[in-house]
């Protein structure tokens, strides 16, 4: 095995910054790169980092964007119909080369674990190399065994046997020795949140720069993110370009679970 050093020009907590891989240099696997979210919105944040991916793509890599089913551990997600969050998620992402969006999470009545979702695709490509990317917020406190990563389920196996790609992000500043055993680093600085988006649009301010037309133009018609309630269910059929189009509740079923109209919404997408 071979130490590979792809040095960049930022330092961090006073060491050097470098793209560290202990991979084998005479092959190379085909690459799955596994980007996980609420994406609740999606923003330019998250297509800031879709494009540094494609510039690590080659050959036949694949970007698999993973919107995540309901939270009980952050009940912000759970706030927004999952039917909503698939609608974004194709208007943000599905145009974008390389890129596949992986929607059955949203079928599930709880998210699924980056563990078990890293043996459901070393599963479906067996012969690809899974990558996980995360943020540096997520590897702080790597060292110490106190990163975000390590409370997860089975987060010790992930960190130490798993490949991580990690998203530089303006704050916090992370300490070379945090990151993962088997990691390279997307060093963009990335700013914003979708957490802020939320945050300004429920305070009525701008948030056009912060997304693409097409999602704003979704958050505004459906009255995303104010505490209006939407009264309107949503019939997506993302055919080509997505057309979103208001539709009745059924009158033997006024008031459908979100599980189950998340599904549907997700069997409409898959025809």
């Amino acid at each position: 095995m071979d130490l590979i050093f792809h040095p960049t020009s930022l330092s961090l907590a006073g060491h050097p910054f470098s793209t560290i891989q202990t991979r084998n240099t005479m092959q190379r696997h085909r690459r799955i790169y596994l980007l996980g979210g609420s994406f609740n919105p999606p923003g330019l944040h998250h297509e800031r980092v879709i494009d540094g991916l494609q510039s690590l793509c080659k050959d036949d890599d694949l970007i698999v964007i993973i919107p995540c089913g309901m939270r009980p551990d952050k009940e912000r997600t759970n706030d927004v119909d999952p039917g909503h969050r698939a609608a974004m998620a194709q208007l943000a992402f599905a145009h974008l080369d390389r890129v596949e969006l992986d929607l059955s999470d949203l079928e599930r009545p709880e998210f699924t674990r980056t563990w078990d979702l890293d043996a459901r695709y070393r599963e479906r490509y067996p012969d690809a190399d899974i990558w996980h990317v995360v943020g540096t917020d997520l590897v702080d406190g790597g060292a110490s065994r106190q990163s975000e990563i390590h409370r997860w389920h089975r987060g010790m196996e992930l960190f130490l046997n798993r490949s991580f790609v990690v998203v530089t992000r303006e704050t916090p500043v992370v300490s070379s020795i945090d990151f993962p055993r088997d990691h390279c680093i997307l060093d963009l600085l990335v700013r914003g949140s979708s957490s802020m988006i939320r945050s300004l649009r429920g305070e009525r301010q701008d948030i056009t720069h912060l997304m693409t037309p097409a999602v704003n133009r979704y958050i505004e018609r459906w009255h995303l993110y104010t505490g209006r309630s939407t009264l309107d269910l949503v019939d997506w059929r993302p055919s080509g370009r997505a057309i979103i189009v208001p539709m009745q509740p059924d009158p033997e079923n006024p008031n459908p679970q979100r599980e189950a109209r998340a599904r549907e919404l997700v069997a409409l997408a898959e025809r």
